[in-house]
């Protein structure tokens, strides 16, 4: 996020209007699964790829 210019995960909600408690989900790696337009809008606003986002490993 700090090369993106993002300050804060509230930040990133704010300009995502994707819910904070969702992202913190995502940034602490405590989600489950995830939308594809939320994964749109995250690649939209870091100017970033899927790759950048997830990662796979493997259970």
């Amino acid at each position: 996020m700090a090369e993106r210019d993002i300050k804060s995960v509230r930040d990133l909600a704010v300009t995502t209007e994707i819910s904070l408690p969702t992202l913190y989900r995502i940034y602490n790696g405590k989600n489950e699964r995830i939308d594809y337009n939320t994964i749109n809008t995250l690649c939209f606003h870091l100017n970033c790829n899927v790759g950048d986002l997830l990662e796979y490993i493997p259970d």
